[in-house]
């Protein structure tokens, strides 16, 4: 079976992610949560000053978990409408690679979605 079947395979069973994520509250207390997502970790880098970006493929899209010393967040979010926590979406190709170069020559393959 080729590599890409096998990456179908994957995704098709549901690989469960589960990172956690904090941040620094208006208050100035941290919190967390713990955010579980189906997806497969693809790629990823660690910048000059040595935060580290994972890119997680999931059905549909892509997110991208950024963790280093000022928090952990998985991207892309918004604020969630209560404020107690985040509401969590999904990228496009195009949209990594604008906002995460060094992760663009991995969503410019052809990805599962793709495999139509």
């Amino acid at each position: 079976m080729s590599e890409r079947n096998e990456q179908a395979k994957d995704l098709a069973r549901g690989t469960r992610v589960e990172v956690e994520v904090w941040w620094e509250d208006r208050d100035g207390a941290w919190r967390s949560e713990v955010v579980r997502f189906t997806g497969k970790l693809v790629d990823g880098y660690e910048d000059r000053y040595g935060t580290q970006f994972d890119l997680y493929e999931c059905p549909g899209g892509y997110r991208v978990f950024v963790y280093g010393e000022g928090g952990a967040h998985l991207h892309p979010f918004e604020v969630g409408r209560n404020d107690e926590g985040f509401e969590y979406g999904l990228y496009g190709a195009e949209e990594v690679t604008i906002k995460y170069p060094p992760l663009g020559s991995t969503v410019g393959h052809p990805r599962i979605g793709d495999l139509g």
